[in-house]
């Protein structure tokens, strides 16, 4: 890949130059400079293309992996796709309980995440909240940090007033 960008004079690598690369080799985000990996733009369009191009969002700020996300949004529905794949190549900020609630907020699902969370009853009841759901599942088999046998599972039981009153945690084996 260095070969290919050398023949290249370097006015002509621009955005566009590396965004066409990138559909077919994302790799070649490895070689794009470094202000054009911290444009959330541009880094979107690469993921919107091929997905596998998010393996290369290592060293980007956490309020550009969030600016990415929020542009995942399209008319009210999200690429969950794009998401989990986003998400999936940030591991050092889905284990930040504000990070994941700040995900939340724009629509993404976050509970492949929550497993590392699942002590924090005020991250899942806010995250509850938000998704407005009585019941969460918190991680799956395929997480890579519990078990596959086990799936946890929390269930909110709301009052009258449709406030959270009580959360009763569940340990279950499939």
């Amino acid at each position: 890949m260095p070969e290919l960008l050398a023949q290249v004079p370097k006015g002509d690598q621009t955005r566009a130059f590396f965004l066409k690369i990138a559909k077919e080799n994302p790799e070649i985000l490895t070689y794009v400079p470094e202000d054009f990996k911290k444009n959330a733009s541009f880094m979107y369009k690469a993921i919107k293309e091929n997905s596998n191009s998010a393996k290369y969002l290592q060293g980007v700020t956490e309020d550009t992996v969030l600016a990415i996300l929020n542009l995942n949004k399209e008319w009210f529905s999200r690429d969950t796709v794009k998401d989990q794949a986003i998400l999936n190549a940030v591991p050092e900020m889905t284990s930040d309980r504000d990070f994941l609630l700040k995900a939340a907020k724009f629509g993404c699902d976050v509970t492949p995440y929550l497993a590392q969370h699942s002590d924090d009853k005020n991250l899942i009841l806010e995250i509850m909240r938000l998704f407005r759901t009585k019941t969460i599942r918190i991680g799956s088999p395929q997480a890579e940090n519990i078990q596959p046998d086990l799936s946890y599972t929390i269930k909110a039981f709301k009052a009258a007033s449709e406030d959270l009153k009580k959360i009763v945690i569940l340990l279950k084996k499939p």
